[in-house]
């Protein structure tokens, strides 16, 4: 055998022994080449790309979540569903863990809500307006309680302090005078616990006793739209807001009824409304920058979420915020302790126990972050998050 033979025999060898590591290089980098024409808007390219990754990686979640992301912005909204679909059964946590954009999309226009047993639902605080019973009790002087009392008893419900509202709404008499509040304040607790027919009971109580006071009306609203019933929540709202225009809150409801009506032209117009009555009202500005970022105002969105923070800057629900925040951009570490500082001044909030959870599992903090989904199911029953545990928790142990 020439010398000649023998150096093209040991190239063909060489080049025989490289090419499986250079065929999965290339299958690897389908996901990144689809990334990359995604960004430069080829997207028949980038089509193809994610095709190629899923046809040699059927079993990874996330080319089937960078799909469904190019399907959404072709507007194939069923084929996007059908590709988280699939993401979601290979990994409920996947699209979380793998795109900031879709981690955006799950947190957009939750960060401030109503109670509700979704997971989709799993970044809210309680948007009661303590500032708008204030300014309401201020201007009326219908009720007999003095108003140091009331927002007392308002606050233990905001924090979900349960036990001491009830408590100290038991210590008061109950007259003509202070019936339609003290309704009012029951139906804020059974509201919050999640009773929401009981809620709407005590609403409708001080409705009937009080026709003139728009907050039950705006807190039924509220239950309605709990119970999807959005037609009878926008009349309520609306009532609310024919007694009584300057409360701040009754436009923050008035954009998340139209919101959930899909009329965002509406829902935008109302928080706009809510922060001309109070440009430092975080939980309009926050779901007033999902909007925007929702219809491609991205430079406006981002002003107003630095706003929503420098507007909260020493609160406890902007640390919320900014731990949110961080776990939008996938800062799970600093998300993890902006939840644990909350926590340490409401110890028993099932949700932010949940979401410091989440964020330590997708640190692979298993453990840590298994107790504590745990923990929050115990404090309240979930059925999703507990399919969550099950699949990433209940084999660790």
């Amino acid at each position: 055998m020439s010398i000649r033979t023998i150096i093209f025999s040991l190239a063909l060898l060489s080049l025989s022994l490289l090419a499986p590591r250079l065929v999965a290089q290339d299958v690897v980098n389908w996901l990144q080449d689809g990334d990359v024409h995604f960004r430069l808007l080829e997207f028949e390219s980038a089509m193809a790309s994610y095709d190629m990754h899923i046809a040699d990686h059927p079993q990874d979640p996330k080319g089937f979540i960078h799909r469904a992301r190019l399907h959404a912005v072709l507007g194939n909204q069923v084929a996007s569903r059908n590709d988280l679909t699939i993401a979601h059964k290979l990994n409920p946590l996947s699209y979380l863990s793998v795109d900031s954009d879709l981690r955006s999309s799950y947190v957009s226009s939750k960060f401030y809500d109503y109670e509700s047993n979704s997971l989709d639902d799993a970044f809210y605080k309680s948007p009661i307006r303590l500032e708008d019973y204030k300014l309401y009790l201020e201007e009326h002087n219908s009720f007999s309680e003095p108003d140091s009392v009331l927002m007392r008893i308002l606050t233990n419900i905001k924090v979900g302090d349960f036990r001491q509202a009830d408590f100290a709404l038991s210590t008061i008499t109950m007259t003509s005078d202070n019936l339609p509040i003290l309704y009012d304040m029951h139906g804020l607790v059974d509201l919050k616990q999640g009773k929401i027919v009981s809620a709407i009971d005590f609403f409708s109580l001080s409705i009937d006793m009080a026709p003139e006071y728009p907050l039950s009306y705006h807190n039924r609203a509220v239950s309605y739209k709990a119970l999807g019933q959005y037609e009878q929540a926008h009349l309520d709202i609306t009532e609310a807001l024919l007694i009584q225009d300057d409360l701040p809150v009754l436009h923050f409801t008035d954009a998340k009824i139209y919101q959930k009506k899909n009329n965002i032209a509406k829902a935008m117009a109302s928080y706009e409304r809510a922060l001309e009555l109070d440009e430092t009202y975080v939980e309009a500005i926050t779901n007033y920058s999902q909007l925007l970022k929702y219809i491609g105002e991205f430079d406006k969105s981002l002003v107003s979420i630095n706003t929503a923070l420098i507007s909260g800057n020493e609160t406890l629900e902007s640390k919320y915020l900014q731990a949110n925040r961080n776990f939008v951009y996938g800062n799970f570490r600093l998300a993890k302790k902006g939840f644990e500082e909350y926590l340490d001044s409401h110890p028993n909030d099932p949700d932010v126990i949940y979401n410091l959870g989440l964020s330590e599992v997708l640190l692979h903090s298993y453990e840590e972050g298994c107790e504590h989904i745990s923990l929050s199911l115990q404090l309240q029953q979930n059925d999703k998050r507990n399919d969550i545990y099950e699949s990433f928790c209940a084999h660790r142990f």
